[in-house]
């Protein structure tokens, strides 16, 4: 996780650096299915309908996590030098990645809470929360504070 957080915090990706970026979310993604596999402690039965909408979810959420490194790379490029406008233009855009979070978790609750029932999908989003959560906090400790 840490060496995504600083990937994420990079000013600038060279191609080279692009296939890097593309390899550690390979690979994390890889590892938080495995994540998600451990908590989630399903049945045979009940696997056969979570990962296709895991998957689904995952896809969605793949659209968002490309709008965080976007607005995260900026910063990261700006923070130094950056003016009242542009950090208000980042932190607009701060805002409407965690309304779309929230809205997508929202959704895949209430699917996994029609198909499976609403002890599973909350602990879909408990799992989903706690992974979040842990990513939040390395970026968090990556990224300086603006002077």
């Amino acid at each position: 996780m840490f060496l995504l957080g600083m990937m994420l915090i990079l000013p600038a990706f060279s191609q080279n650096n692009q296939t890097e970026e593309e390899l550690v979310m390979s690979y994390f993604k890889l590892e938080k299915k495995s994540l998600v596999g451990q908590a989630m402690n399903l049945s045979d039965e009940q696997a056969d309908v979570f990962w296709p909408i895991y998957n689904d979810f995952e896809r969605e959420s793949a659209k968002l996590t490309q709008m965080r490194i976007s607005y995260l790379k900026e910063y990261a490029e700006k923070y130094e030098t950056i003016t009242p406008e542009e950090a208000d233009a980042i932190m607009k855009k701060a805002f409407q990645y965690q309304k779309k979070h929230l809205a997508l978790n929202m959704k895949y609750y209430n699917i996994l809470k029609k198909k499976m029932g609403a002890l599973v999908a909350t602990r879909f989003i408990q799992v989903e929360e706690y992974i979040s959560t842990g990513v939040k906090m390395q970026l968090l400790d990556a990224i300086p504070f603006v002077d």
